[in-house]
């Protein structure tokens, strides 16, 4: 008689089958990696999993890479096991790590990061990444009220303010029921943001926004 084919995959070619999932643009494939509490999911998320017998976890830079991917597919379930599980990966981007704890080598992201991670938890509209990332960071608010952040602590200190296109383009993307918190604060704190947004083209984008948000 024959034998049926038994295939071994691995986690590896589970991963390689998530990056297409991503790549498809289809939100419940992407889910569905994250329904059930498998190997996989376990090690996707940061914990030490039994690889041939040998203890192993997924290396933060790639668990960072991940995190970018499912928040860039929009996939509600997915964002949020990936975000409530992976307690050192949330610890580190709310600035919460304890003394002994480190995420990549460090204790928080640097502010360029800060601002690319948050930018795409505004548009994936996950209201508990958003929430989180933005009432634990000080310099979030400060770079998204447009004040002049210090950026560097040598002996030659540089500030940054960021630009107002990029302003307007944050703004723009809080303005949905997950985030409205956020645009209401980079308003009233912003006059220059106020001027910038009462002019066509932008007011009636901003005001076409602004009704589907509280529809």
């Amino acid at each position: 008689d024959t034998q049926p084919l038994l295939l071994t995959i691995t986690c590896q070619d589970i991963l390689e089958n998530f990056r297409c999932a991503v790549s498809s643009q289809c939100s419940r494939v992407v889910d569905a990696f994250f329904t059930e509490d498998t190997i996989f999911l376990r090690w996707i998320i940061g914990n030490t999993i039994q690889i041939d017998g040998t203890p192993t976890r997924m290396p933060d830079l790639m668990q960072l890479e991940i995190f970018k991917q499912v928040l860039s597919s929009r996939a509600s379930v997915a964002i949020e096991a990936f975000w409530s599980r992976n307690h050192r990966l949330r610890a580190y981007f709310t600035s919460t790590m304890t003394p002994d704890e480190s995420f990549n080598g460090h204790y928080s992201p640097l502010d360029s990061m800060l601002l690319e991670y948050f930018q795409l938890a505004l548009m994936s509209r996950c209201r508990s990444v958003i929430q989180d990332i933005w009432c634990s960071s000080d310099r979030l608010k400060q770079y998204l009220t447009g004040q002049t952040v210090a950026i560097d602590a040598s002996a030659y200190p540089r500030t940054y303010r960021m630009p107002m296109e990029e302003l307007i383009t944050y703004f723009q993307e809080a303005i949905t029921k997950e985030g409205m918190n956020i645009a209401r604060s980079m308003w009233t704190k912003n006059t220059l943001l106020q001027e910038a947004c009462i002019h066509p083209p932008q007011a009636n984008a901003i005001l076409t926004q602004m009704l589907y948000a509280t529809t």
